[in-house]
């Protein structure tokens, strides 16, 4: 017979515990899919000590879509359908358009005061892969809510002041100083921007240099499209 005091069964206890624990992290050893897919990128190496929590490897799957996520400017994010789907199409396949749906716009502005927008494929092309450029043609659900566009600058002409505002520098024709002016900016495709309020078409703004710029600064344009900028 044996006798087991209080004290024989903690270190029973103990040992078991540490048992429990040293299966735990056995099993955790084993990194288990959470659905089917394809490895798109492998983050570790084998042998390689990893910390809890890291990302070893990157899975992608078809099964349920795919998302595509683009910027809308500000004056058409509350004009956007979100009950539509909205066209989408590939650069290397232009001549198979997917149809997708919005499902989240973001509530902050980014870059250029344009709103991020994130549209569900639920049946994305045989080609189609992840970080391809894609191209989206946005419905809209009140068209009345959305300003033409009406003057076409390059992106760096633009500032953005204190109060996130953009704007830009227009050279006034009469005593060639710089005037600071607000605009409204509808669509931003490659270096050019398409602006629907704040100027007038054939109006001359700074395209360089912008943060070294000030209101009432006279400037002395020289040759087309390069700018010199004198006190």
């Amino acid at each position: 017979w044996w006798v087991y005091t209080a004290s024989d069964r903690s270190r029973v206890d103990t040992a078991q515990a540490r048992v429990d624990i040293a299966e735990e992290d056995l099993d955790d050893t084993r990194l288990i899919a959470p659905y089917a897919g394809t490895v798109a990128r492998r983050r570790v190496e084998p042998a390689q000590r990893v910390q809890a929590g890291e990302t070893a490897l990157e899975i992608q799957s078809r099964d349920d879509g795919m998302e595509v996520v683009v910027s809308a400017p500000e004056t058409l994010i509350n004009a956007l359908d979100r009950n539509a789907m909205h066209a989408v199409t590939l650069a290397v396949a232009p001549q198979t358009p997917m149809m997708a749906q919005i499902t989240e716009l973001a509530t902050d502005a980014g870059d250029r005061n344009a709103y991020p927008v994130t549209l569900a494929i639920p049946k994305p092309a045989p080609s189609a892969r992840a970080g391809m450029t894609a191209e989206v043609t946005l419905r809209l659900a009140d068209a009345t809510l959305a300003q033409p566009a009406r003057v076409q600058i390059p992106v760096t002409a633009f500032g953005q002041g204190a109060d996130q505002r953009t704007f830009v520098y227009v050279v006034d024709r009469d005593n060639n100083r710089l005037a600071r002016r607000p605009v409204t900016i509808v669509d931003i495709s490659g270096d050019k921007a398409l602006i629907s309020a704040g100027l007038e078409a054939g109006e001359i703004v700074a395209s360089q240099g912008v943060a070294f710029l000030h209101e009432g600064q006279a400037v002395t344009r020289i040759g087309v499209g390069a700018r010199q900028f004198n006190e």
